[in-house]
């Protein structure tokens, strides 16, 4: 999987998200990031450096 493009959007939605897009094989792709999913990529990081 190789990624072209790579934009993110400071906002928060109506849904409470943070939009992310990306270009991969020439194709637009976009996903939402919430507080929660954001709350769990921080822990899995903490975790992760636990383990260096």
């Amino acid at each position: 999987m190789y990624v072209d493009n790579f934009e993110y959007e400071l906002n928060v939605n109506e849904n409470g998200e943070i939009l992310l897009w990306f270009k991969m094989n020439g194709e637009l792709h976009s996903i939402g990031i919430t507080e929660k999913d954001a709350k769990a990529f921080v822990h899995l990081f903490k975790m992760r450096n636990m383990t260096k």
